[in-house]
């Protein structure tokens, strides 16, 4: 039911753009916090709960402890203390001036004031505004708040989830579900401050972070408008390499109460600068592979679902270490491993002179490189107490609840890295049939092992960061050394023995429900007609015909599997020291089969495949290309066949 409030508005329509860009100084620094009560040195987040893994340009590690002052926030929602709780929806002039429209007993009908409200052009609403303020290129927006909490806006804003206290004081982790996938997923609000706010729906707040868009219960979340002021995550290039900035909200506080301190907890490297991007320039992104300059474009393009407005629209950027498979060789030695370790820790580092073990566990089809740059990040370069006491430099089973005492022990560390590599990498993470298999990449919360084995959203970059360091002090010829293409598509690809769909189906790349996994990454071989030729996530029996899940031995020669060649792809790398100098875009929008272009498969284009066969009235152009449904370059009563089987539902 509607509390009528009468108010006088005029409404009015303004197209804007405001348009700003935040420099960065010529050189950024990390600002570690100096004031702790607490050592952490050989302390890492596999130790202890709450601890946040601190990053700089040159890959050094270290941790603090993410919630110093012991802060916990309300995660009830106003209608659930007061019953009589109304929604008011209000327009806030480009001064902050806000105007009650008019309060409602539930936030659909708040909502639904809103839409009206936007449908007389946006979310402009001016009022009392003089001709010359009406004039200026400023945004007005709505929105809907319960006693002063925002519950939805228009305007282009952060999402900020909330720090819940759990039995053991620590800050509880947050579930949310990925948008059209379902996938669940989780994080925890201590290793980041910002995701970026895509709307309200259903009691639920739709987000992006870290790839993927969820949707996650809104009273787990805070909604905070965005300004120019604020200090948020972005990516910066400098001196020609490519740096992501992390803020949390422990930074975040530190920079508010300290106007030194730049907002800013970790830097990472996430690979060299893309096309396009300016040094020193921050830009903005909640993928990593799409970059704006402007905050308020990127909102509205990922509101549309669209990239149109992005620096680098056409060539998305996939950080190559990140998006690697692990069934992969690395080029580096024992002794570049070892020189890395005695750079950063002293003698006492269980890390110390252990390269020969993560070049053996490749046996397991488990990239040497990857695995030591994720012991490097676990364990604080061998230097944590789990790492000391128990061999356990990848914080196994450190579990978030009780890190310490859960976590396994080892009686060597060769022992750790080859359990590591056969029971928790080949038969687990990389096995298609696991539970955990998301990809067999790091990865970010859309896809790889980052949605399952942390909740730091930003885990799989920080880990694929130390290759990039080996790469620069090294002369080795390890980055973009494979052939790496990322399938864009929204469906599901089926992974074969041969290049035959005839030919025994192996897995997918899908996840134990069946849901797609997006941005999934492939090692490709060879190209054969319109298949590739890739490596094999999984470790195939002799025949190569099934999975095989008992030794976990991975020989790199024979596990090589097929599938069709995506239609929507990116090129990373092209296997030759380098990536492609040209992106790959996405083939034409061209739905298989739509010989008449509107959108669907029916009797009419079958129609139409079969009077090109005949000779009746021939195909050309987007017709063409749709009418060859199994892309071998020719129509032919296959095709014919194809879509007539899809629209009998077969």
């Amino acid at each position: 039911m509607k509390k009528t409030k009468i108010v006088l508005v005029t409404l009015c329509v303004i197209v804007f753009a405001t348009c700003f860009t935040i420099y960065a100084n010529n050189k950024l620094f990390l600002h570690a916090e100096n004031n702790q009560d607490v050592d952490f040195n050989g302390v890492s987040y596999a130790d202890q709960t709450g601890l946040f893994l601190q990053m700089d340009e040159n890959g050094n590690v270290s941790y603090v402890d993410a919630n110093p002052n012991q802060h916990f926030d309300d995660v009830t929602l106003p209608e659930e203390k007061d019953k009589n709780v109304t929604f008011d929806v209000s327009v806030v002039d480009p001064d902050g001036k806000q105007d009650e429209v008019g309060s409602y007993d539930s936030i659909e009908e708040a909502q639904d004031a809103e839409e009206k409200l936007q449908s007389y052009g946006g979310a402009t609403m001016m009022l009392n505004l003089s001709d010359e303020e009406m004039a200026k290129p400023e945004e007005t927006r709505i929105d809907i708040k319960t006693k002063n909490v925002l519950r939805s806006t228009t305007a282009p804003a952060i999402v900020v989830f909330k720090s819940e206290e759990d039995a053991n004081g620590y800050v509880k982790n947050i579930n949310y579900n990925e948008v059209g996938t379902n996938i669940a997923g989780y994080v925890n609000p201590l290793y980041f401050y910002d995701a970026a706010y895509l709307g309200t729906e259903n009691g639920k707040v739709k987000f992006k972070l870290a790839g993927v868009t969820g949707l996650v219960d809104e009273k787990k979340v805070k909604i905070i408008p965005y300004n120019s002021d604020m200090v948020i995550s972005g990516y910066c290039v400098s001196k020609g390499k490519f740096y992501h900035y992390i803020t949390t909200p422990y930074s975040i506080s530190q920079h508010e109460n300290n106007p030194n301190h730049d907002g800013y907890a970790s830097v990472q490297r996430v690979g060299n600068a893309p096309k396009g991007l300016k040094e020193n320039v921050m830009y903005y992104s909640y993928d990593g592979h799409y970059f704006y300059s402007n905050f308020n474009t990127m909102i509205s393009d990922y509101k549309n679902n669209t990239y149109n407005h992005a620096i680098n629209k056409n060539s998305p950027y996939y950080n190559y270490y990140q998006y690697l498979p692990m069934r992969s060789n690395s080029s580096f030695s024992t002794d570049d491993f070892d020189r890395a370790v005695a750079e950063h820790a002293n003698n006492k580092s269980k890390l110390k002179n252990a390269g020969r073990y993560f070049i053996n566990a490749e046996k397991y089809g488990v990239n040497a490189s990857l695995a030591f740059g994720l012991a490097v990040n676990e364990s604080a370069w061998g230097m944590s107490n789990i790492a000391q006491s128990k061999n356990n430099i990848f914080g196994l089973n450190a579990i978030d609840s009780n890190p310490g005492e859960a976590a396994n022990s080892f009686s060597s560390v060769e022992s750790c890295i080859n359990d590591f590599a056969k029971n928790w990498m080949s038969l687990g993470y990389l096995d298609p049939l696991d539970w955990r298999y998301y990809g067999p990449h790091f990865g970010d919360k859309q896809s790889g092992m980052n949605i399952k084995y942390a909740s730091d959203p930003y885990w799989g970059e920080k880990a694929a960061a130390q290759s990039y360091i080996l790469q620069d002090n090294t002369n080795k010829k390890d980055l973009y050394k494979y052939t790496v293409v990322v399938n864009q598509g929204n469906e599901i690809q089926y992974v074969y023995k041969e290049a035959d769909i005839s030919s025994k189906k192996i897995y997918s790349t899908g996840d134990a429900n069946n849901n797609v996994i997006h941005q999934f990454p492939y090692i490709v071989l060879n190209e054969q007609g319109h298949w590739y030729k890739i490596q094999s996530d999984a470790v195939l029996s002799s025949s190569r015909n099934q999975i095989e899940n008992k030794t976990g031995l991975y020989d790199f020669k024979h596990n090589y599997v097929y599938t069709k060649i995506p239609k929507n792809k990116v090129i990373v790398s092209n296997g030759k020291g380098n990536k492609p100098s040209e992106p790959t875009k996405p083939d034409e929008n061209i739905m298989v089969g739509d010989v008449n272009g509107d959108q669907k498969l029916s009797p009419a284009d079958y129609v139409q495949i079969k009077n090109h066969i005949m000779g009746v009235k021939k195909l050309s152009g987007k017709a063409l290309k749709a009418a060859d449904t199994n892309k071998d370059n020719k129509i032919s009563p296959a095709d014919y066949v194809y879509v007539k089987n899809k629209i009998m539902g077969r």
